[in-house]
């Protein structure tokens, strides 16, 4: 059989001639003829196509943005066919199909999309490990030394205090053994600070350290008070317990602190810097608090259950504040303020009984406060 010539004139006259000369296969053509207008003629049965009508159909796909570069090889195939006199070149480019154009770039999309989930799963993997490592958990005192650890009991940092502490009020037998620390966000940067209070020199003091172990600030509380008999108590106090709730979308403190000696107590409400928001001063102790919203108000209540030693009473007391209003002292049955130069107490309820177990005392506090 002859060899298949192209037309000097510039006609291709088969398939073959064609595909060769778009640097395609025959199949390839065949469905760019069907699909895309490929300028193929079929006279009497032929097949035929002028290299001229081709090259303009070649521009006009490349004008899309369908074409690719050819290859080298293909382009030496189509140079031995030969570009039509006056056109372009013909064999720089080679058409490649819409459709399959649009598989490839919707499969680079979802590779893409894929790849950049998956970093995000590993970076947002990494990052929540690396923030649990970070928090606090427990802590450690040995004399002056407190270490602050997270969950796998590494250390994330220590402080060395000025004296040698303990961490309860070693005369107060209901508070040996007591653990009283918070590991909680208080300034609201997304990061828990350590709130410990520690016994120091007959007074207990309340410590703020930041994620770093930065002191942010310690606090101190009571202050010198006169009953309406003339007695002045001055401190030191010894805080006996202390928890932190939200009020309003910010963190707040309260404190109960017990004089050293005799009978008064202070219940204080401190904001993030421990700045004094409220103060209620008892006449007797309380040595166990709890918070909770009980009335369903969306604010919480305060609770301090312990003894109300006035001659008038000598009872076990709990004690309900509404937590944005705690001010005022304790009252006798006539409603007499027990300190000078006090108003009546803002307590919302006082509750006597006659015998209370203060450790159960304390434990049934918080649960009602988290009904």
């Amino acid at each position: 059989m002859a060899a298949e010539r192209p037309d000097q004139n510039g006609e291709l006259q088969t398939w073959k001639e064609i595909a060769t000369y778009l640097g395609a296969s025959v199949r390839a053509v065949q469905m760019w003829q069907k699909q895309y207008g490929l300028p193929v003629r079929k006279p009497q049965g032929r097949v035929t196509a002028t290299r001229t009508e081709l090259d303009q159909w070649k521009q006009e796909q490349a004008s899309r943005g369908m074409l690719p570069a050819m290859s080298p090889e293909l382009a030496n195939v189509a140079a031995k066919v030969g570009p039509a006199e006056g056109a372009s070149n013909p064999g720089a480019q080679r058409p490649v199909t819409p459709a399959v154009t649009s598989r490839w770039r919707i499969a680079a999309a979802l590779v893409g999309v894929i790849v950049v989930v998956a970093g995000a799963v590993r970076v947002r993997s990494w990052w929540l490990a690396a923030a649990a490592d970070s928090e606090p958990v427990d802590y450690r005192l040995n004399k002056r030394l407190l270490s602050v650890t997270n969950h796998k009991s590494e250390r994330l940092w220590e402080y060395r205090f000025p004296v040698e502490v303990l961490p309860h009020d070693p005369h107060e037998a209901l508070l040996v053994g007591r653990m009283r620390q918070k590991f909680e966000d208080i300034d609201g940067d997304g990061r828990a600070e350590t709130v410990i209070a520690v016994y120091e020199e007959a007074r207990t003091l309340l410590w703020c350290f930041g994620p770093q172990g930065a002191v942010k600030w310690n606090f101190e509380a009571g202050k010198a008070v006169t009953d309406t008999r003339g007695r002045t108590f001055a401190p030191p106090y010894r805080i006996s317990s202390f928890e932190v709730f939200a009020q309003s979308g910010e963190k707040r403190i309260v404190t109960s602190a017990n004089h050293w000696w005799s009978f008064p107590t202070q219940i204080a409400v401190l904001d993030a810097n421990r700045r004094v928001l409220g103060e209620y001063w008892h006449r007797g102790h309380t040595l166990a608090l709890a918070t909770g919203d009980l009335n369903g108000d969306g604010n919480p209540e305060i609770l301090a259950a312990g003894v109300n030693d006035a001659p008038e009473y000598r009872q076990a007391t709990l004690l309900v504040f509404d937590s944005r209003s705690v001010g005022g002292c304790s009252r006798s049955p006539e409603g007499k303020a027990y300190f000078k130069d006090m108003p009546p107490g803002t307590e919302r309820a006082e509750i006597f009984s006659q015998k209370v177990n203060l450790a159960f005392a304390r434990s049934s506090t918080r649960q009602l406060a988290w009904r």
